[in-house]
């Protein structure tokens, strides 16, 4: 009777490791097609700031936004948006196409698709205009884009940036963004 019950205890602890050992199986498969199918983007900021002290003086700033894909695949349809938010005026400048110019120009990558005054904000939509996708580890860059605003009164600006890809719907936040009181 004993040998019997120990028998049939080996017997349910075998089939418990034959079980276990199957899902450990079923989760490695599973966090190995999320790891490679994962979308892994790198948008950021990297930017300068001049401050200026006269009274009448601008302030200047120099950016470029980055978007690095670190995934395996491609991603397609990129496309991004510039958020920025002042209690001041300010002029955004920068090296892009406007919606209604229709003439290709070599140097220009960059194309204004839309920009609108949305919840206290100004956003600045763009698409790349000769690239329909991002390869694994490239880099797309906005370069040189310019945000100049006077020197009046104390105050502040705010700058985000989002990117969006066909399989990201919801986008991508910057890594992070530029912030300044004055």
């Amino acid at each position: 009777m004993i040998n019997e019950l120990v028998n049939e205890l080996e017997s349910k602890i075998n089939l418990m490791k034959g079980e276990s050992e199957a899902f450990k199986a079923k989760v490695r498969e599973l966090l190995s097609v999320k790891r490679s199918s994962a979308k892994r983007l790198l948008p950021f900021f990297s930017y300068s700031i001049i401050l200026d002290n006269n009274a009448n003086g601008k302030h200047t700033i120099y950016g470029n936004f980055n978007i690095i894909n670190h995934s395996p695949s491609p991603l397609y349809n990129p496309k991004f948006v510039l958020k920025i938010k002042s209690d001041h005026a300010f002029d955004f400048s920068g090296k892009y196409i406007m919606p209604t110019q229709h003439i290709k120009i070599e140097n220009l990558q960059w194309k204004l698709v839309e920009n609108k005054n949305e919840n206290e904000a100004m956003e600045y939509w763009f698409t790349p205009t000769g690239a329909e996708q991002i390869d694994p580890d490239q880099t797309l860059s906005f370069s040189n884009f310019q945000i100049r605003f006077q020197n009046e009164a104390s105050g502040y600006i705010n700058v985000e940036g989002h990117v969006y890809v066909r399989d990201i719907n919801e986008g991508m936040p910057s890594l992070n963004s530029i912030n300044i009181s004055f």
